[in-house]
């Protein structure tokens, strides 16, 4: 498996799996990703549809999604460094 197919994995485990802690870890690890270079913030953010879906994930209602808010990090990453 290649680095961006890793990465197409995480946001979509980010942004659409039914638990919790793997929605938590995956964007934990996005928010490791996205702290590194441009090069790595590009993979991340390489259309438009999975930047919406980030978005939308960081706006969720949910509690527990909202209390770990901080790892959704790589919104504020891609923002101060794409």
């Amino acid at each position: 498996m290649k680095v961006p197919d890793v990465v197409d994995r995480l946001v979509e485990l980010a942004t659409s799996h039914e638990k919790k802690l793997v929605v938590k870890e995956s964007c934990w690890c996005l928010s490791k990703t996205t702290a590194g270079s441009s090069q790595q913030i590009q993979m991340v953010m390489k259309n438009d549809e999975q930047i919406a879906n980030l978005i939308t994930l960081s706006q969720r209602p949910e509690p527990d999604v909202k209390k770990n808010q901080k790892s959704l990090f790589f919104l504020w990453d891609v923002a101060t460094n794409f």
